[in-house]
């Protein structure tokens, strides 16, 4: 058994690379990972997408508020997810805040984002996500998302 697990999503179909989208048949991340399995002796484990998991999340009447200002359904959005319109590659997470009010919560996070939406390049955005949730039968679902863009600013703090 191998001491190393790489996880990893690797999408086939249309994939952006060479400052273009193109077919492939195996996505780019897959291809590498495959090649760094032997290299260091790893298991792999390739995360599918699971738009009915990520439904499951939601309540019926979630709705995503886009940058832009287009208010998309959770189907819209989802559809979007599978079909490309928008690609998502990595998040590094700079503030994650969370207040609960009772069976009512809000959650804002702020990300650097590499992503490709609209047919766009692919570029990095300081993406704030502002996210309501309301719990449901003793969960919670996403009631609604707002994206927005924000400033990154570095926490001073100053040591005694």
């Amino acid at each position: 058994m191998a001491k190393t697990l790489i996880a990893f999503f690797s999408r086939a179909d249309e994939n952006y690379f060479g400052g273009a989208m193109r077919y492939v048949k195996v996505g780019n991340t897959e291809i590498v990972v495959n090649d760094m399995k032997e290299m260091i002796d790893a298991d792999i484990f390739k995360i599918e997408m699971n738009a009915e998991g990520l439904r499951d999340i939601m309540t019926e009447d979630y709705y995503l508020l886009h940058m832009t200002g287009v208010k998309q359904s959770a189907e819209v959005f989802l559809k979007g997810l599978l079909d490309g319109t928008f690609n998502y590659y990595s998040a590094d997470h700079d503030d994650i805040e969370v207040s609960v009010y009772g069976d009512k919560a809000e959650m804002t996070g702020k990300s650097r984002v590499l992503s490709a939406v609209y047919g766009g390049g692919k570029n990095r955005w300081q993406l704030q996500g502002d996210f309501t949730l309301r719990k449901e039968q003793g969960e919670w679902k996403l009631s609604s998302s707002r994206a927005s863009t924000y400033s990154f600013q570095t926490k001073s703090t100053s040591l005694r």
